[in-house]
């Protein structure tokens, strides 16, 4: 009996030195992966830009043969982390890496959705929606890889099926052909065309559309693709693209309202109060982006915020909160970002009026989770009358 003791605790020794030894020996390949990728890309150093751009080309797409996907999207992360003038090789290379993982996707494999995907302007997205028409000239296809990616995702964000849609409009935005530079309109186009084959939902067109706009946007701050800001109308373009895309249009141009007032925030609510359309005005308002750091005096004194708030148009003002919400959410801490909001809804410094869209916004975030730990998420409200409420919006979200 003794012995068929021991013999059981040797095996389960053996057993879990085994299975530990496995762990580790995945960690060291993925770390050598990524290693291997730097490595490859690195070695491209001609000094003559097109010759480079060529090597590192090669070389991507090699590595993302031998090492996968997110290796190839790690490495190309870490040689352009630091460099800002790289934007578009650094999308081109992971718009190569999406063509390659298409050839993937269509003999049957499969890889990780990670945030990586998110990379240099989406280009990935925009790799995998080019290859898959031109494989197979079918935008079927595309739904068919957002549905992949709602299967594998760890992406991180409102959902996975947003992140797909945007990383398509957004991806496909960055204009390739050189004519269509200095057209604004001209360059927005064909991204608006695939998004509206693609999209079979209004959530998925708009996921699409926010993607197409902040990609436009970039281009206005930058000085992209011979695009300039209209410090006297930041505004302008949103005007001129077909109106089922104004909307989202505007509430992307906030941050290019931003950089025609040069930072100023009172200054750039101007142009936003300039909008004589009241949908379009309060787009912009909602993701205009108070600086909580600011005008937060204290964890919980969100009095000066909301002075700022208070300080701007009538119509605009239940934005100007529900913006608040959204700059809670996203400075706060992981797992923090309910209590945090819940807080901030509660709060005495919010009147009446201004905690019903407080607390109907925050609830819009509840989308991030599962339908079961939705609820949950509301039994953590102290007041009965908002937990009431919070059930309510689950109840009627699924």
């Amino acid at each position: 009996m003794k012995k068929i003791v021991v013999l059981a605790i040797i095996f389960l020794g053996v057993a879990t030195v085994v299975l530990y030894a496995k762990g580790w020996t995945h960690v060291i390949t993925a770390r050598f992966d990524d290693w291997a990728v730097e490595k490859s890309m690195r070695a491209c150093s001609q000094t003559d830009a097109a010759k480079r751009e060529q090597c590192l080309n090669r070389a991507i797409r090699r590595a993302t043969a031998w090492y996968g996907v997110e290796a190839a999207l790690g490495g190309v992360g870490t040689v352009f982390a630091q460099d800002q003038a790289s934007g578009q090789l650094c999308h081109d290379l992971t718009h190569a890496i999406g063509q390659e993982a298409y050839r993937t996707y269509a003999r049957g494999g499969r890889f990780p959705i990670s945030p990586k995907t998110a990379y240099c302007s989406y280009g990935f997205f925009h790799g995998v929606s080019e290859a898959l028409v031109a494989a197979t000239g079918d935008v079927r296809e595309v739904r068919k890889f957002c549905d992949y990616v709602l299967q594998e995702s760890d992406l991180k964000g409102p959902d996975p099926e947003y992140q797909c849609y945007h990383g398509l409009g957004h991806g496909t935005v960055n204009p390739h052909d050189q004519a269509l530079w200095g057209d604004p309109v001209a360059i927005a186009m064909p991204a608006i065309a695939l998004c509206r084959q693609v999209a079979q939902t209004p959530n998925q067109l708009e996921s699409c559309g926010t993607g197409i706009f902040a990609g436009m946007a970039i281009f206005f701050k930058q000085g992209d693709y011979g695009l300039s800001i209209k410090r006297n109308d930041p505004f302008w373009f949103c005007r001129e693209v077909p109106s089922d895309f104004r909307e989202v249009c505007f509430s992307e141009f906030h941050s290019v309202a931003t950089v025609a007032a040069d930072g100023d925030w009172r200054r750039a609510v101007s142009y936003i109060e300039a909008i004589p359309e009241d949908a379009y005005a309060t787009a912009a308002m909602r993701t205009k982006g108070i600086d909580l750091l600011q005008f937060m005096q204290g964890r919980d004194d969100y009095r000066e915020g909301l002075a700022q708030c208070r300080s701007v148009q009538t119509r605009l003002q239940q934005a100007c909160i529900q913006d608040f919400v959204r700059q809670i959410w996203q400075d706060s801490k992981p797992g923090e970002e309910f209590d945090n909001m819940f807080r901030f809804c509660s709060s005495s410094q919010v009147t009446p009026e201004e905690r019903v869209p407080c607390w109907k916004h925050a609830f819009g975030y509840l989308r991030m989770y599962e339908v079961g730990e939705q609820g949950s998420v509301c039994s953590r409200l102290t007041d009965p009358e908002y937990q009431k409420a919070c059930d309510e919006h689950v109840a009627l979200s699924n």
